[in-house]
């Protein structure tokens, strides 16, 4: 869930991310397409918050952040009534992704009408799938499949940093890319696609330039302050947590008693 934080001014902001022009010192495309997929809890880390990037992806996976992506992230319940295919019983921990993927028109099954959730998903089949996400249908390509999803792909500009071909597994690090892509292109209504996701917040401006900044400070919760056992009230332990003390990045122990904390729990930090 996305909210808006308005940062007191006359305390110590703890663990905010990027406030300070320092901060903004050109990180990385990779680390900034981390921030902004971690930011709207599409891609997140395991639990000591690596991305294992190098891995790859499964079908189920790559589900689950299509419908952590799409406008209907919010209301994907816990547990299905049915299975959505007979190879994804309800039991699956992917189970409520995946029906609600089927759910949105987003994925379908193969010939025999299975889905393969633990199968990995290659390219071709990723693209098709975010080119429903942006408005598109099958019929808006001719010719055989995937030739026109995959021109499409190129001319929205979809492949920036994504460096496997077609027919190849996908990494999560291809993955992320093609994700943070997305959220800067435009859909079909000719909208940047997380303006549409985010409509009250306007994060990408004409230009087709994201505020980074602006989508990590929405999506920081708190305050609490620094005081007693104040790290018991945060929902993940501080140990492995990214720190930033007043716009800069910093550690643990940098932060003093009565600090006025924000944070986040799908950025770790």
């Amino acid at each position: 869930k996305m909210k808006h934080r308005l940062l007191s001014g006359l305390l110590a902001v703890v663990l905010v991310l990027g406030l300070a022009p320092g901060a903004l010192a050109a990180p990385p495309a990779e680390s900034e397409a981390a921030q902004v997929l971690a930011a709207l809890d599409i891609m997140v880390g395991d639990e000591n918050g690596n991305l294992n990037l190098d891995r790859t992806i499964t079908r189920a996976e790559f589900t689950k952040m299509t419908v952590a992506a799409s406008t209907s992230r919010d209301t994907v319940g816990d547990a299905v009534a049915v299975k959505p295919y007979p190879d994804v019983p309800q039991t699956h921990w992917a189970a409520p992704y995946i029906k609600a993927a089927v759910d949105l028109n987003l994925v379908q099954g193969d010939l025999y009408g299975n889905f393969n959730p633990d199968e990995k998903i290659t390219l071709a089949e990723g693209v098709t799938i975010l080119l429903r996400l942006l408005g598109y249908t099958d019929s808006d390509f001719t010719g055989v499949w995937p030739a026109g999803q995959m021109a499409q792909y190129r001319a929205l500009g979809l492949d920036e940093g994504v460096t496997c071909g077609q027919n190849d597994n996908m990494t999560r690090r291809d993955a992320l890319y093609l994700f943070y892509n997305l959220m800067i292109t435009k859909d079909k209504n000719g909208s940047y696609y997380l303006n549409t996701l985010e409509p009250t917040l306007n994060l990408v401006n004409t230009s087709g330039q994201l505020d980074r900044v602006g989508l990590i400070n929405s999506a920081m919760e708190g305050p609490v302050v620094a005081s007693g056992s104040w790290e018991a009230q945060l929902p993940f332990s501080t140990a492995s947590a990214k720190v930033y003390r007043n716009g800069s990045s910093s550690d643990l122990g940098s932060i003093q008693d009565q600090d006025v904390v924000y944070w986040s729990e799908s950025m770790r930090t």
